[in-house]
């Protein structure tokens, strides 16, 4: 017989069980005691992916900022009263992120006057950098939830030289762009490049170890994406922007 069964504790998440079966590859896992070590009863595999089912579900209402009565507005009859309730919280934290970022774009005004080609470049700015952030994030919580013991140096490394190489490769790009498309004098395109690549760069960081800490204080990482991640990353991608350019533009006179 099997003596070194995989077995589970009875009072485990539900959500730690499936993480165990599916890297496992089981298709039910024993419930024992955590003190006698006796068998409490077993998970069946459908019950498995029934919470599989679940924990998925509420994981993605979290990323897009829903945290309150997640099983109240799943279903097609829900008043929009009550969705509108569930979604404002975290859009409200958006829109005061957005207002700080509009004040660092007043901030900023007497160099996009001199300067109008570098407000051109806004959208893409940020939007590159929250599209790698969130890639970094979606990646980071997947580790999390399937291998909990994973080397977080080693992961960190490891993701910095991934955004480091799509860092250079749209740095590059836009500095191209900026040159022959726009014409513009190479202390601009060199500003766009930097600011690019180091965004790029701060971002795939700050968005894994961010899911790696919260995890780490038994925070669900899922619930740090959606609209609080993209102002965080809009704020300081706007920051860094502006403060390379002005230092590169000041050569220009």
């Amino acid at each position: 017989m099997t003596r070194n069964v995989l077995a589970i504790d009875f009072h485990a998440d539900q959500e730690k069980i499936v993480q165990i079966v599916l890297k496992q590859k089981l298709k039910a896992i024993p419930i024992i005691a955590e003190t006698t070590g006796q068998l409490r009863g077993v998970v069946p595999y459908d019950a498995i992916l029934s919470v599989f089912y679940h924990e998925f579900r509420e994981d993605i209402l979290k990323s897009a900022g829903i945290h309150r009565g997640i099983k109240e507005i799943e279903d097609i009859s829900t008043p929009a009263l009550r969705l509108v309730r569930a979604r404002i919280p975290s859009l409200t934290v958006g829109l005061l992120g957005g207002l700080l970022a509009a004040s660092i774009i007043a901030g900023f005004e007497g160099i996009l006057n001199s300067y109008i080609i570098l407000a051109s470049f806004i959208p893409v700015m940020i939007y590159l950098s929250d599209a790698v952030g969130t890639q970094s994030q979606t990646l980071a919580v997947r580790m999390i939830a399937l291998e909990p013991s994973f080397s977080v140096v080693k992961y960190l490394l490891r993701e910095l030289r991934v955004g480091s190489a799509i860092a250079g490769v749209f740095a590059f790009l836009l500095f191209l762009a900026t040159i022959l498309g726009w014409s513009a004098p190479i202390q601009i395109g060199m500003a766009i490049a930097v600011s690019m690549f180091l965004s790029i760069v701060f971002q795939c960081f700050l968005a894994t170890y961010l899911s790696i800490a919260l995890s780490k204080l038994k925070i669900d990482p899922a619930t740090t994406s959606g609209p609080l991640t993209t102002v965080i990353s809009d704020i300081t991608t706007l920051l860094m922007y502006f403060i390379i350019a002005s230092s590169f533009l000041r050569t220009l006179g």
